[in-house]
């Protein structure tokens, strides 16, 4: 079975997507004629890995990363969270904002791209 967010190969009994954990509806379908994604050809400025990897590294408690990838209602919940808590809820901002740089440089370039370009994957 396909899923039809990111076109990654899934289980037949799963509900949820593994890799975007997107809803697979598991009512048996007709078979459509659509054409598969486009797979990821590593053109230059298709990825921001690097700048959300390193913004998440510096400037994580900011939510800064989440805004680069595009992800603009998880970037305003973790500015939010650090700037009406006086900052003290950076303490928590920015250890997720750290650890989450770490996992965007961490990934390869063809999962990084299906899982937070193409799937929009929020958190973690």
């Amino acid at each position: 079975m396909e899923c039809k967010a990111c076109g990654a190969q899934i289980a037949d009994n799963s509900s949820q997507c593994p890799y975007c954990q997107a809803a697979v509806s598991t009512a048996a379908s007709a078979p459509t004629m659509q054409a598969p994604p486009a797979p990821y050809q590593g053109s230059v400025g298709s990825s921001n890995k690097v700048p959300a990897g390193l913004c998440g590294i510096f400037l994580g408690a900011f939510g800064v990363h989440k805004f680069v990838l595009g992800n603009n209602k998880a970037g305003a919940i973790m500015l939010c969270i650090t700037v009406f808590t006086c900052f003290y809820g950076g303490l928590i901002m920015g250890p997720i904002g750290f650890i989450e740089g770490i996992i965007y440089l961490t990934k390869s370039d063809e999962e990084f791209h299906r899982l937070y370009v193409q799937c929009k994957k929020e958190w973690f």
